[in-house]
């Protein structure tokens, strides 16, 4: 007897189940829950094997020359799946000419390569029959580009081929997997680009808020949230920004409801900003500055955007905290040469600096004339700037080789 392969399976689970009247209502609704949840995929291809009588069902959205977006499979124990994907994709000589087909194909086995030359290949010796797999049938759903989505199910040996009502459950099913398949890829995109974006915000040393078009904070990135905790400029009131000073509530709640409601058509009129005074406890400590950036973006079918104005806080005080490795690695520069570097980026003067590490200014002096050549500048300040712009401009942490 062969070492069955897939999963959960019963002898009877092969031969096709008493069919329900329609199945492919039921499997077209389930298809687009599966484009916006990918976790209801499993319960998709589970219902669609009990529908055609199949075991092993599997939707795979991939590119011949290696890599899936989405392949999901039922019923296979993992020591196969793993050896499939490290070798036996290579030796599967059906798949090359199912990917072959014309979208919206439907197949069997037996029309994409006779059975005598299946039980000849080593794919099917080594691969398929351990695992007491043989019949398949699907259906090419999509093809965009060098990428192909294909559906399929397969059944043993010794169970009948797949025959006219299986093929015709496929047929009607592919054009809702094409669309099922199409949405879901976009909405992977987006969150994927979504999630891209909130890891590059959240290393910025800047504060970064998100409102809507009612002045509602809808996004934070990390340095916005310390500079909420620290309650000693901006705090959120109802889920919108206001100032800590007495004097400038009133200021800045009026300028954030402003620039929020401004751009109602995602049209960029420019970078509106506001300095206002900053403190703790009734007592001045300095000042921030807001900067309003309209979010451009489309609003399909009238739907409101859910960001429309992204909000800056820019402190001109704030201190530059950066490991001298980084400058030593980048540049490099010697230890003493890279704490120097620091020291200037977090806003000392060359002897403040000097004094500081217990050297002379002249000594201070010459480090600086070999962090510019190194760093290829000619003047401290494009130094700073070039270092608070540049390398030391992000959160930690850093790589250490």
């Amino acid at each position: 007897m062969p070492q069955m392969g897939y999963v959960g399976a019963r002898a009877p689970w092969w031969h096709p189940t008493t069919p329900v009247a329609d199945p492919v209502s039921d499997l077209t609704a389930l298809a687009y829950d599966a484009a916006l949840d990918p976790a209801a995929w499993p319960p998709f291809l589970d219902r669609l094997a009990a529908a055609v009588g199949g075991i092993v069902p599997g939707l795979f959205w991939s590119r011949p020359a290696g890599g899936n977006e989405l392949a999901i499979q039922r019923g296979v124990e993992p020591r196969w799946e793993r050896a499939f994907h490290d070798y036996y994709v290579r030796l599967d000589i059906r798949r090359p000419l199912i990917s072959a087909l014309p979208e919206g194909s439907v197949f069997r086995g037996q029309d994409v390569l006779q059975d005598r030359d299946l039980v000849r290949a080593e794919f099917y010796n080594d691969f398929l029959r351990p695992q007491g797999l043989f019949h398949i049938a699907g259906a090419v759903v999509l093809k965009e580009g060098d990428a192909v989505g294909v559906i399929r199910v397969l059944r043993p040996r010794g169970a009948r081929p797949f025959g006219a009502r299986e093929l015709d459950v496929f047929r009607r099913l592919a054009p809702h997997l094409k669309r099922a398949l199409r949405i879901g890829t976009a909405l992977h995109q987006a969150k994927a680009a979504e999630g891209a974006a909130t890891a590059v915000l959240d290393r910025l040393p800047t504060a970064v808020f998100l409102l809507d078009a009612a002045g509602i904070v809808v996004g934070t990135n990390r340095s916005a949230d310390d500079l909420l905790d620290r309650r000693d400029s901006l705090v959120l009131r109802e889920g919108r920004l206001v100032s800590v000073v007495a004097g400038e509530t009133e200021r800045v709640a009026r300028f954030v409801v402003e620039v929020a409601r401004d751009n109602p058509a995602g049209v960029d009129r420019g970078i509106r900003m506001l300095r206002f005074a900053t403190g703790a406890g009734g007592r001045e400590r300095g000042t921030l500055v807001l900067a309003a950036i309209p979010v451009v973006a489309p609003a399909p079918w009238g739907v409101p955007r859910k960001a429309a104005v992204a909000l800056v806080a820019n402190d001109p005080g704030q201190r530059v905290e950066t490991p001298a490795g980084v400058l030593t690695r980048l540049f490099e520069l010697t230890p003493a040469e890279a704490r120097l570097a620091v020291a200037l980026a977090e806003g000392k003067t060359l002897a403040e600096a000097a004094a500081k590490f217990g050297i002379k200014t002249s000594t201070a002096r010459k480090q600086l004339n070999q962090i510019l050549g190194k760093t290829r500048l000619h003047r401290q300040v494009d130094l700073v700037r070039a270092l608070v712009g540049g390398p030391l401009g992000f959160r930690g942490p850093f790589a250490t080789s």
